[in-house]
């Protein structure tokens, strides 16, 4: 009777701690894809900000609203952005240097060496 309680206990203890495991192993995966799915977006928008009108831009701010779907400040901001621009308002750059450091701060990236018209010029080498 009491080895069949100790190989009960046993099995009992290895099914439990598979099962655990495998909840933390998909509680990791999921965390570590949002955050690369966070950070492809913010790449993109930033690679492209200076299209405004281009399909990457627009692709990349769409995207946005599913993603970063948790934060209302970031839903906010983009809403902000979407009115500059499509009212043709002035201040459009500040919107998005501010939707710009509401996602990195989202995905825990130092925004301190970061100003505003250093995100708005550009790296462009191509001749004009």
């Amino acid at each position: 009777m009491e080895l069949e309680k100790e190989i009960a206990i046993i099995v009992i203890s290895s099914i439990a701690s598979g099962i655990l495991g495998v909840l933390i192993s998909i509680s990791y995966h999921r965390k570590s894809d949002q955050k690369r799915t966070k950070m492809d977006v913010l790449r993109n928008l930033a690679g492209n900000r200076h299209n405004s009108n281009g399909d990457d831009f627009t692709k990349a701010l769409n995207e946005i609203f599913v993603v970063f779907n948790k934060s209302k400040k970031i839903q906010t901001l983009v809403n902000d952005l979407h009115t500059k621009i499509s009212l043709k308002q002035e201040h459009v750059d500040t919107k998005l240097y501010e939707l710009f450091i509401a996602l990195c701060k989202d995905l825990k990236i130092n925004t301190s060496a970061y100003n505003e018209s250093s995100f708005m010029n550009v790296f462009n080498i191509r001749k004009q």
